[in-house]
């Protein structure tokens, strides 16, 4: 008798959900959906069942990990206030990466390519009728926070926000970048998922995406892996822009003043010193609790580091709270090294430089979304992790 062998619709839903994290059909509190995270943890099991592809052991080590991860309480403190979004969030991110590492033979250049007309198609509704298709938007993301598409933030489609969106398109290069290195090497498709993620990007306005881009062509040029033509093009395109009133963008004010007064940028951009607040509390906090504090009730321990440290109790957003109102993080990074303390740093250097083959640039990209803005279940976080170009390529030649 023959075997049935499965098919692999589940591992295509779970590759899309991937690419939408912050859709949801009954949207939760929290940016990032579960879908991922829950047909993630179905593929392991089918692949459990059937077989089909043996789990390679930096996958299992972290699942592992990770779920230990989740007991890590301090029995003194007397309490089980937990944010459960964060601490969920690096297992969430254990099943994407095992899942994704089951799956991603099955995403090709045409599955990609259709996410992205996707995005594409939906961001020139945005720019079309915004007002009405963001109204339709929130029936399945959680929050939308834009100025409009004339304010100096842009389009979040199918996001909650322009940053995070513009961050999100610099990972699709990245993948776009892995796929025509190992698939079939169609220029057409290659350039035209590239096309529309570079308009996505400039449309979305944001600071995060135009830094981001930025930083993704420097990494190119430096170790001489850019493609010309879409180097050039790219700036033809920007070039281009001059003619149109870029002057009120967030993208462009942050990259004017980042040239003219960087100093200025961190002392007086209330975006950019909150991303620096949390990632240098993150780091001021391992001298604090070398082992962290726990996963439960860790408000309390978060004053203690603030009030005892000169720059974090002057930080301005702080300067009006008492140590009974709750303080959130916007690193993920930091987050987990307040809970996990060195641990989570020598899991974090085992995650990266022991069980990630991927290519440099993936990490490099990687370890931006853990320590600015991203939370730890971002999807695309563990999908950059586990990309290895056949041919050790960054870009199409």
């Amino acid at each position: 008798m023959v075997k049935k062998q499965p098919n692999h619709l589940l591992e295509t839903f779970f590759l899309i959900a991937s690419f939408f994290p912050f859709v949801s059909f009954y949207p939760i509190g929290a940016d990032i959906q579960p879908i991922a995270g829950i047909l993630a943890f179905i593929v392991i099991f089918k692949n459990v069942i059937y077989k089909e592809k043996k789990m390679d052991k930096g996958s299992f080590y972290m699942l592992v990990i990770s779920f230990c991860a989740l007991f890590y309480i301090d029995p003194l403190k007397g309490g089980l206030d937990i944010r459960l979004g964060s601490v969920m969030s690096l297992f969430y991110g254990s099943l994407v990466y095992a899942a994704f590492y089951l799956s991603k033979r099955h995403l090709t250049l045409a599955l990609f390519s259709n996410i992205i007309r996707v995005y594409f198609g939906l961001s020139i509704l945005l720019i079309v009728d915004f007002d009405t298709f963001t109204s339709l938007q929130g029936y399945i993301v959680r929050n939308v926070n834009s100025d409009g598409i004339s304010g100096a933030r842009g389009i979040l489609t199918l996001s909650t926000e322009p940053g995070l969106f513009g961050g999100m398109l610099v990972a699709f290069l990245i993948v776009n970048d892995y796929l025509f290195a190992n698939n079939v090497r169609n220029k057409n498709i290659y350039y035209g998922n590239f096309a529309m993620i570079l308009l996505m990007i400039i449309a979305t306005k944001s600071g995060t995406g135009y830094m981001l881009f930025g930083f993704y062509l420097m990494i190119l040029v430096f170790f001489k892996k850019i493609n010309w033509v879409i180097f050039f093009s790219s700036l033809l395109l920007l070039l281009l822009l001059q003619s149109v009133d870029i002057s009120t963008f967030r993208g462009t004010q942050i990259i004017t003043q980042l040239f003219q007064d960087p100093a200025g940028i961190i002392k007086e951009d209330m975006s950019v010193l909150t991303r620096l607040f949390s990632l240098y509390f993150g780091v001021v906090s391992v001298f604090y609790y070398p082992l962290g504090v726990g996963i439960n009730n860790i408000n309390t321990d978060m004053w203690i580091i603030i009030e005892s440290n000169n720059f974090l109790n002057s930080f301005p957003k702080n300067i009006n709270l008492s140590n009974t109102d709750s303080i959130s993080l916007t690193s993920s990074f930091s987050t987990l090294t307040l809970m996990y303390g060195v641990m989570w740093w020598i899991f974090l250097y085992l995650i990266f430089f022991r069980f990630s083959n991927a290519q440099l640039i993936a990490k490099v990209f990687a370890m931006i979304f853990l320590m600015f803005s991203y939370s730890a279940a971002f999807p695309l976080i563990w999908i950059l992790l586990n990309l290895k170009s056949a041919e050790g390529g960054f870009n199409a030649k």
